[in-house]
């Protein structure tokens, strides 16, 4: 390897700036073209913020198949799909069937576990380096609302309620672990602790690395550049602008839900599909009303977390093609279940919402590879809702890739 080689990082979310700081470590010198005015303003944003190794699992599967196909019927549904001519849509749409056939993605969900587990102690490692805690919280809980739902947990995972990797809760030892929840209007028959999992806050984090690579380790983070497109000469890769060419000795792709369009440049589909999901945002005027861990309740299809002085709630999957708009009915979905798991607690009134375009494939495996051996262009994109849970572990592979050369 050249260690002075150029390498231009195009997308400055969470997966972007963690290929930065890996590809900077390992000696290349390092640009990050963002196209907004600061780094992660998008699915980095206002994420739950969840690292869930025991639900690390891609979103295709039987079960998922009926809540696809019933959210082209049911408007209230919080999967919300339309029909459409798009092509390319379509396409995402009929190898995503393929993967809800039974044990389809059972390959898929072990290398996502092992991704998320990875970037737990890497993402650690990190934040010490960066010198914040970012609201980390240890400890992460999974919410069942029907004793139906407790036995086959027990049954498929082999949970028990002796301590171990993950702890099978009744109803009375969920409430003992987080006691907020005994004031919640929604009624929980258990859940399942796992102590290694943990939330914190992408946002803070994604900034603080951005500065850290820019005042600590010289990377060039460049605002309010939208790149347009990339071309392969025989010595260099040429990244445009509206305004102005970059020239660099390799360049990566890390561009969210706008990859697949940045690809075409070079004839490659990496089958990734912008999904829209939806956050709020909550100041909390009661601390002791609120819970404490980070949650996922797959019955409402909803995660939580606390960050700092606010609840943050995230759900919804929509394809809306490249639509950021917020749709108040969904705000209001998630402004409801705050109230109805923690009464009283929060400052409705001032909740913030933001949606953001998640960058999906249909498996939900993320891209990272070289689309063609003649191009020095890499990818490393498609992580969907995981983008946060598995940033490391996917910029380390990346750079990995990229050192073969």
């Amino acid at each position: 390897m050249a260690k002075q080689d150029r390498v231009l990082v195009i997308g400055a979310g969470v997966v972007g700036l963690t290929s930065a700081y890996y590809l900077n470590r390992a000696g290349y010198k390092v640009t990050v073209l963002e196209r907004a005015d600061s780094v992660a303003t998008e699915g980095s944003h206002a994420n739950a913020g969840t690292l869930s190794s025991f639900r690390a699992q891609s979103w295709a599967s039987p079960a998922s198949l009926l809540k696809f196909l019933g959210g082209f019927r049911r408007k209230d549904s919080v999967f919300r799909m339309r029909l459409t001519r798009d092509k390319g849509f379509l396409i995402w749409c009929v190898i995503f069937l393929r993967h809800c056939l039974p044990g389809a993605t059972t390959g898929i969900n072990a290398e996502l576990k092992a991704l998320v587990i990875e970037t737990q102690e890497m993402l650690k490692e990190l934040m010490g380096e960066l010198g914040g805690d970012f609201s980390l919280t240890q400890g992460g809980l999974y919410l069942v609302r029907s004793q139906d739902k407790i036995r086959k947990l027990q049954a498929q995972n082999g949970l028990s309620d002796s301590p171990g990797y993950a702890r099978l809760l009744s109803a009375e030892g969920l409430l003992s672990l987080e006691p907020a929840l005994e004031q919640s209007q929604i009624e929980f028959s258990g859940g399942v602790y796992v102590e290694q999992d943990y939330s914190a806050d992408c946002q803070a984090f994604s900034s603080a690395l951005g500065d850290y690579l820019r005042t600590k380790m010289g990377v060039k983070l460049l605002f309010a550049r939208t790149v347009e497109e990339i071309r392969q000469t025989r010595q260099e890769v040429i990244v445009s602008t509206r305004d102005e060419d970059f020239r660099t000795d390799k360049a990566i792709i890390c561009a969210g839900a706008a990859t697949s369009l940045l690809s075409r440049n070079f004839g490659f589909d990496p089958k990734i599909y912008p999904i829209k999901g939806y956050s709020v945002t909550i100041p909390i005027l009661k601390r002791s009303r609120v819970p404490s861990l980070f949650a996922v309740d797959e019955a409402a299809f909803v995660a939580y977390s606390t960050q700092g002085g606010s609840f943050r709630l995230a759900s919804f999957v929509e394809n809306a093609g490249f639509d950021r708009s917020l749709d108040d009915a969904a705000v209001e979905h998630l402004c409801n279940y705050a109230s109805q798991v923690a009464p009283g607690a929060f400052d409705l009134g001032a909740a913030e919402a933001h949606a953001c375009l998640r960058p999906m494939t249909p498996g939900g495996s993320p891209v990272i590879c070289k689309p063609r051996p003649d191009c020095n262009i890499w990818i490393n994109s498609g992580h969907g809702h995981k983008g946060w849970g598995i940033c490391c572990a996917t910029a380390k592979r990346l750079t990995a890739l990229v050192e073969q050369i």
